[in-house]
Formats: C-alpha cells, sequence, structure tokens
C-alpha cells in the first residue's frame, strides 16, 4: 500500500503543478501544507497506531480513557469542559517522537514498559492512545485542537451518553463529514450504567439508526461504563484489532489524501465530459441552414428539373446574431456539469462570432453548385426527338406505300425515339433530386471542417486538461 500511496501523492503533487490547473494559489498551498502533514505523519508513526477518545462535555471519555489505562492521567471531573488539554498514553515503547509532532504537552505524555505490567496487555502494544478535549467546548482553543488532531489519528472512538448521542454539533460538524473513515471508528455509548437494563438495546438501536442517517451504518457500536467496568473490555479488544492491522497507518493517509482530493475536486467535474458526434452535426446543420442553404437546395431541385426556368439563389452569409446563438448552445451544452472555472475557458477558447460566421461562409461558398443541365440527358432527350420524328415520318411513308418497307419499322424506330425521351426524363428527375443532396453533403462536410477546426478541437483541448487532471486524482 506504501507505493501505492506514494505514486498517490506524486500524481496529486503533479496535478497541483500541472499549466492547466484551475485552482488559486491559496488552494494549492492549503493542498501542498495537508499532504506535507500526511506524509511526516506517516513518516514518524515508527510502527505505532494513534487511537483517540472523543467527545462533548459530559460524556465521559476521560474516566473511560483512565478506564482503559488504568491510570489517573485525564482531567476526570464534574467541571465543564474537564479536558484542558490532550493526554496521550503508550502501550509500550514511548512515542515521544510521535507525540512531540502531535505537539502533546510532555508531561502528560506516559506510557507502559515493564514486561509485568503489559503481560495482559500486549495486544495493545504499540498503541498511543490520546482523550482530546471536548469537541463541543466554549474555547475556541479546545475544539480547534480536536479539528487539528483529527485527521492524524488513527482509530477514531466517537464517545457519547445516553442523554446528547443526538448531539447536531457531533453529528453535523464530525461524523456526517468523516463518513470516508467509517472503518476506522468505533462509537462508544458511555454511562451506560444509568440506563436501565430494560431500555439499553432500544438506546443502542436508536444510535446506530442515527449513525446511518450519518452514512455511518456498520459502525461498531457498544455500551461502556467506566464506572462499572462494563465494556471496558470489548473495547479494548476492539483497539487490540486494529492496532494489530498492518497497514491502519497507511489507511488513515489513504483517508486524508481522499479528503485533499476532495477538496480539489470543487473545481472538477464529477463525470465525463465530451464532445458528441451529436453535438457537431446539431451545429454543423445549424449553421448550414444559417447560410440559406435549404432555399439553395428547393431551388436546385427546381431548377434542375425545368432547366428553361432556371434561378437559384446565391448562398448567404449567416447573420451574426444567428452564429452567436448557435455558439452559445455549443458552449452550452460542451460545458454541461463542468465548474465555472473550466466553462471559462472554453468560452475563452471560442472563436470570434464574426471570424466564425465569416469562415463558415467562406466553406459553404467554395463548395461547387451542381450544373443545372446535363450533357447525357440532353443528347438522349434531342436524339430521343429525332428518333421519333423520323420514326414516324418513316410510318407515315410506309403507310402510304411511297417506300418499299413494312410500316412496322417506323413504328419501333418512333417507339425506341419515345422511349430515350422517356428515359431522359427519368433521369432529370432523378438528378434533380440526387444532385441538391450530394450539393448539401458536400456544404455539411465543408462546415463541418470549420466546426472541427473552429469549435471541437478547442474544445477538446480544455477537456484534456480537465480529463488530465481527474485522472491524476483518482
Amino acid at each position: 500500500m506504501q507505493l501505492d500511496l506514494d505514486g498517490r501523492i506524486a500524481r496529486i503533487e503533479q496535478a497541483l503543478a500541472a499549466d492547466a490547473r484551475p485552482w488559486d494559489t491559496e488552494e494549492i498551498d492549503r493542498a501542498h501544507s495537508e499532504i506535507l502533514a500526511i506524509q511526516n505523519r506517516r513518516q514518524i508513526a515508527g510502527g505505532h497506531v494513534v487511537a483517540a477518545l472523543i467527545g462533548g462535555t459530559g460524556s465521559g471519555k476521560s474516566s473511560l480513557f483512565n478506564a482503559l489505562t488504568g491510570t489517573d492521567l485525564a482531567d476526570a471531573g464534574a467541571l465543564r469542559p474537564t479536558t484542558e488539554a490532550a493526554t496521550a498514553f503508550t502501550w509500550g515503547e514511548p512515542a515521544s517522537t510521535l507525540t512531540t509532532y502531535l505537539a502533546i504537552e510532555p508531561e502528560r505524555v506516559t506510557s507502559r514498559t515493564t514486561e509485568l505490567e503489559r503481560a495482559h496487555e500486549k495486544a495493545l502494544d504499540g498503541l498511543v492512545l490520546l482523550d482530546l478535549p471536548d469537541h463541543d467546548s466554549v474555547k475556541d482553543a479546545h475544539s480547534g485542537l480536536v479539528d487539528r488532531l483529527l485527521p492524524l489519528v488513527d482509530v477514531l472512538v466517537w464517545v457519547v451518553d445516553p442523554q446528547k448521542y443526538a448531539d447536531h454539533i457531533l453529528h453535523s460538524r464530525y461524523l456526517a463529514k468523516m463518513r470516508r473513515r467509517a472503518d476506522a471508528m468505533v462509537v462508544v455509548m458511555n454511562h451506560i450504567d444509568r440506563v436501565p437494563e430494560a431500555r439499553r438495546d432500544t438506546l443502542l438501536a436508536d444510535l446506530a439508526g442515527v449513525l446511518e442517517l450519518d452514512g455511518l451504518a456498520g459502525v461498531p457500536v457498544i455500551a461502556t461504563s467506566a464506572a462499572t467496568g462494563e465494556g471496558i473490555e470489548e473495547l479494548r479488544r476492539l483497539l487490540a484489532i486494529a492496532n494489530a492491522e498492518p497497514s491502519m497507518v497507511e489507511r488513515t493517509a489513504s483517508a486524508e489524501l481522499d479528503a485533499v482530493v476532495a477538496t480539489l475536486h470543487n473545481k472538477l467535474s464529477e463525470t465525463d465530459s465530451a464532445v458528441t458526434p451529436e453535438l457537431v452535426d446539431d451545429t454543423s446543420r445549424e449553421l448550414v441552414t444559417a447560410c440559406g442553404v435549404d432555399a439553395v437546395i428547393d431551388a436546385l431541385e427546381h431548377a434542375i428539373a425545368h432547366p428553361r426556368d432556371a434561378s437559384v439563389p446565391p448562398s448567404q452569409s449567416p447573420s451574426y446574431a444567428t452564429v452567436a446563438a448557435v455558439g452559445s448552445t455549443w458552449a452550452m451544452r460542451a460545458q454541461a456539469d463542468l465548474p465555472e472555472v473550466w466553462a471559462d475557458r472554453i468560452d475563452a477558447a471560442m472563436p470570434g462570432v464574426q471570424e466564425l460566421a465569416d469562415d463558415v461562409h467562406e466553406a459553404v461558398a467554395a463548395v461547387p453548385r451542381p450544373p443545372l443541365r446535363d450533357t447525357a440527358t440532353r443528347v438522349a432527350t434531342l436524339v430521343g426527338f429525332i428518333l421519333a420524328t423520323l420514326g414516324v415520318v418513316f410510318l407515315v411513308l410506309a403507310l402510304m406505300n411511297l417506300i418499299s418497307a413494312s410500316w412496322l419499322i417506323g413504328l419501333g424506330i418512333a417507339a425506341g425515339g419515345l422511349l430515350l425521351v422517356g428515359f431522359a426524363s427519368m433521369r432529370r428527375t432523378s438528378r434533380a433530386k440526387q444532385a441538391p443532396r450530394d450539393y448539401y453533403d458536400s456544404v455539411l462536410e465543408a462546415v463541418g471542417t470549420v466546426v472541427k477546426t473552429k469549435l471541437v478541437e478547442p474544445t477538446v483541448a480544455v477537456l484534456a486538461d480537465h480529463e488530465e487532471l481527474r485522472s491524476q486524482l483518482r
């Protein structure tokens, strides 16, 4: 996992240094600072796993800390808030470098090192347990210390009491926002001795339901009492399981990297963005229509079918307003679901309206129009009429016995001429339909080339930068 994390950190750093980065200096500096803290925490862990008791005023976490450690180090008492500073206890060799990094005052740090004292707690060897100040303290310094230390803690033990387990601050400010750390959490209902046994199961089930609303379904929920010792061994067992997990520190680092990435993702889309063929085709057709090509097509059909009555209007330059509307539609569809900073970049990459209008008009004007008259059709028509005329003359002469040939020959020649005239007419009708279609396709292709150059390529370049950053932050 370490190699994976190192590679992931490298990719995040690469994204932060990319020319296309969308974050401001403050956001980049904050991300660098958080990554540095994660790296430092990994380096100084020294095989130690850090667990912390976090709770509000009156939850009894300090008494629970003392019960777990068998000491009276924590500030248990009746005054509120009772925990003025973080306290640390280490099972096994002291973790002075780690506790110094965590800014725990030396006089509030102790450890249990003798083999005799540790004999029944071998499974906790290397665990550093913290008792943090109350998260709901009226003193900003207390809640600030909690907020600073939480990202550095491997196992989060949330301590609640039977009266305040649904506390809004606890759930909205902490639990719901830290659901990504669900696999490193335990929730403890403390002071369970104050609850009648008949109500305990219902109370714990209700607490589990509240956690589910926070997105923390499945997080272990246990009942404890520092006064009676109930649940203490179960909590020790859960801490021992976490302590035995070789990748616990790496999982903490990974979760904190997730938090860094989540913040950076505020300026990235959660979905793939792309220029679709449908968007390109729709835009090209709208621009073709804006050039009056539809009217040209209709005129071509009539002119080819009736060449003597030919009048085909020229294509026109698309209006500024129409091109502006087409460009606006393009931008809106291309920017769908993109954060504002990326939408602005696409807008900046687009050509000016007049530039796009001129390029489209030039592309349409450069497409040659089909000839109104087709030589083969004209020849076939002329030959057909000549044959039909000769055939009729031959037929009349034969019927009048002015020539010594069968009248059937004349009839055949006339019929052949009429068939040739009919074929020419059918060819003209077919060409009146097909030639304008071919012309439209050529115009559409020419305009499509403009769309590709002026709209698609600049947009794709911005989207490629966006996707590259997304891939680096995965």
